[in-house]
């Protein structure tokens, strides 16, 4: 009986086993920016060889407490990972996930430009580093002096400088002011954001994005100018008298 029992649960695990096996994809990882520490995949594929995305994804760590990808390779994660890759104790949830959201909609496009001072976008890292092991969706939590980040403490200010600091104080005061009252269904309307838990310890998990395609404009119509009734009989009439006379003139001669 008790073997029964076991064996009744078997297929069960495989499913589970199996499940988590075809949500894996693994793809190519090379270097994209050094200070949004970023690497760009064109090749991610589930297990079963189909495409992450149409598009090349470029992944962002969300862990500071883990080591980053390198000079890249090949490496694997679990494809739908959602909330699991946030560290915040206890876990954001959606509440994460629209934070993120946010973030990249409101700073990314203009710090992802090798023009912009490198310490404002390693800035951008740490607020993404933020939310990713910090927040658990009470707006204290995301604290630049405290936590896991700790993005204004004594070692990191030191390092970096005024820039990095100034600029960490400008990101998380719109974060305590925006993030309140945020919906947890907020999502970007500038990327297809998605989140990447790593399988291959002790890398860290990743932000995937990619711009959204913009649909093409519905093609436009020029209005082509009509008249009024009135203006069509005035039309009429005046066409009328002008053939009159001309009619009349050519009687008399």
């Amino acid at each position: 009986m008790q073997m029964y029992k076991y064996l009744c649960l078997l297929p069960l695990s495989l499913c589970i086993t199996a499940g988590a096996w075809a949500d894996t994809v693994t793809g190519t990882l090379t270097v994209y920016d050094k200070e949004i520490l970023t690497w760009k995949s064109d090749d991610l594929k589930y297990a079963d060889g189909t495409s992450y995305s149409q598009n090349p994804q470029y992944l962002v760590c969300m862990d500071k407490t883990s080591p980053g990808y390198g000079n890249g390779g090949t490496f694997s994660f679990e494809g739908k990972a959602d909330i699991n890759v946030f560290l915040g104790s206890p876990n954001p949830g959606e509440a994460g996930i629209a934070a993120m959201h946010w973030l990249f909609d409101n700073y990314y496009e203009n710090y992802n430009d090798l023009n912009v001072h490198y310490l404002k976008r390693r800035a951008f890292q740490y607020a993404v580093w933020e939310l990713g092991n910090d927040y658990n969706g009470d707006i204290n939590s995301i604290d630049a002096n405290n936590g896991n980040v700790k993005a204004s403490g004594t070692d990191e200010i030191t390092y970096y400088g005024q820039l990095f600091h100034d600029t960490t104080k400008e990101i998380h005061a719109a974060m305590h002011q925006s993030l309140v009252g945020l919906p947890t269904s907020y999502r970007s309307k500038k990327y297809d954001i998605s989140f990447l838990k790593t399988t291959d310890q002790p890398h860290q998990s990743l932000v995937a994005f990619n711009v959204k395609n913009t649909p093409p404009l519905p093609p436009t119509t020029t209005p082509v100018p009509t008249l009024g009734e009135w203006s069509v009989i005035s039309l009429t009439l005046g066409v009328g008298l002008f053939g009159f006379i001309r009619l009349r003139k050519k009687h008399q001669s």
